[in-house]
């Protein structure tokens, strides 16, 4: 493992290297003289990589003429091309070596995240992702497939999730197709609802829609893999019933009334969430949990940023509507905008807690793993031991990382909310930080 290590730092100087003499070559124009059209042309013949490739590594030296710490940084293996690559449109002559000393804490998918951060979202940018969104039936394939806006994509999203913890797994059954499962029974008691006169959701297009949406099968008869799309008998959406008749039907789109109308559903069937996503009653049902952070002052009307958990940021007006057609939770922040602790009054993180901790980490903590949704919060010093339940103890793990912290040769160690120090069985230390969207706050 040592001698991987030695050469992935060997291989990211040499990149170094070769992007300095790519960035000198480029400015030259030297690929002219071979008949190259541009210098990823050039590299894509003379190095035999691809031209994306080639654009990436162009791109990448043009910018580090202008951004020595970081240019020194990955000639001596400090940080990788790929941490480079993440921060280099983000970086300035000014910011270089701040930036850097970030790259070298950070992984590569928190440096992303600190970028996309930086990209302010505005309001007409967020009206054109709207109108974008359409909802396509492929009767043929009985799929689904389309695009909504982050808001909505979160309304949809976070429901089926809810659901999906209705179908616990059995080992064998796996987790997409019990998000499958999860739709169809969302499907099903909106439907339900909507004939015995229930509430049906808020939705502006109508149960006409709604129902072209689901399906004909929605509670009804018809072949279990055609409930959502049309695959059954009972009207489709669109013409092709169950029986293809060995005939290819084309696929159909729903469009914009299609998009708003599975939102709407989706919505009107997860009443029943609600004691799962927030036990003790203090969110309004619907029951499925959203959870945006935003600074009070772009709610008043001034400047600020406001986010979507694990979809990015919003601009100011979607957050306000959002605050508009939801329950808000209040929560009471220390003085560097972090939540309050609980010390040894509970045992297991309040609500409020664990949005935050979720914030804090965006994933699992565990050095290299990316896995941000079979996770759960973890004591560092565990409870049972004197360990109380504050931020700085409670950390994300997944359910395999969570395993292993309890085996034998495993320890785990630190301030959650800066440093933790992992130790293996081989006396490897690895270390973790929380995302840098969250420390920048301090």
């Amino acid at each position: 493992m040592t001698e991987a290590e030695r050469l992935g730092t060997v291989i990211n100087g040499s990149i170094g290297a070769l992007l300095s003499i790519i960035g000198e070559l480029d400015k030259r124009e030297a690929w002219r003289n071979e008949g190259a059209a541009s210098m990823p042309q050039w590299l894509a013949q003379r190095c035999g990589i691809s031209e994306g490739t080639g654009r990436s590594w162009s791109h990448v030296a043009e910018r580090l003429d202008d951004l020595p710490h970081l240019n020194r940084g990955l000639k001596s293996g400090a940080v990788t091309f790929d941490k480079v690559r993440a921060v280099v449109d983000m970086a300035t002559p000014e910011t270089d070596a701040s930036i850097l000393r970030q790259a070298e804490e950070c992984s590569v998918r928190q440096l992303y995240d600190l970028v996309r951060s930086k990209q302010k979202v505005t309001n007409e940018q967020e009206a054109a992702d709207h109108d974008l969104r359409h909802l396509r039936l492929n009767d043929a394939q009985c799929s689904i497939s389309g695009r909504m806006s982050k808001s909505d994509y979160a309304v949809v999203s976070s429901a089926i999730e809810g659901r999906t913890r209705d179908f616990p797994s059995d080992g064998e059954t796996p987790y997409d197709q019990r998000q499958r499962d999860a739709l169809v029974s969302l499907c099903r008691t909106a439907g339900v609802g909507r004939r015995t006169g229930g509430s049906g959701g808020s939705g502006g297009s109508g149960g006409q829609s709604v129902d072209r949406v689901a399906g004909g099968d929605i509670g009804g008869g018809g072949s279990d893999s055609g409930d959502i799309g049309g695959g059954g008998g009972g009207g489709g959406g669109g013409g092709g019933g169950g029986d293809s008749g060995g005939h290819s039907f084309p696929a159909h789109n729903i469009d914009s009334a299609g998009s708003d109308a599975l939102v709407d559903f989706v919505e009107s069937g997860s009443g029943d969430l609600a004691d799962i996503a927030d036990p003790v009653g203090t969110f309004a049902k619907p029951g499925f949990f959203v959870v945006a952070h935003t600074d009070l002052a772009l709610l008043r009307g001034g400047t600020g940023t406001a986010e979507i958990e694990r979809l990015g940021l919003l601009s100011s007006e979607t957050i306000r509507r959002i605050t508009c057609d939801c329950s808000v939770a209040l929560a009471l922040d220390d003085a560097f905008g972090h939540t309050m602790y609980e010390g040894r009054s509970r045992r297991f993180p309040t609500g409020a807690q664990r949005r935050e901790i979720a914030r804090r980490d965006r994933r699992c903590r565990f050095p290299g793993c990316s896995n941000s949704k079979f996770t759960d919060v973890h004591h560092i010093v565990h409870w049972a031991d004197g360990g109380p339940t504050n931020l700085d103890n409670l950390v994300t793990l997944c359910s395999h990382h969570h395993h292993r912290m309890h085996e034998k040769g495993w320890e785990m160690s630190g301030n959650a909310n800066g440093v933790l120090r992992f130790v293996g069985p081989s006396g490897r230390v690895m270390t973790s930080r929380p995302s840098p969207l969250w420390t920048r706050r301090n």
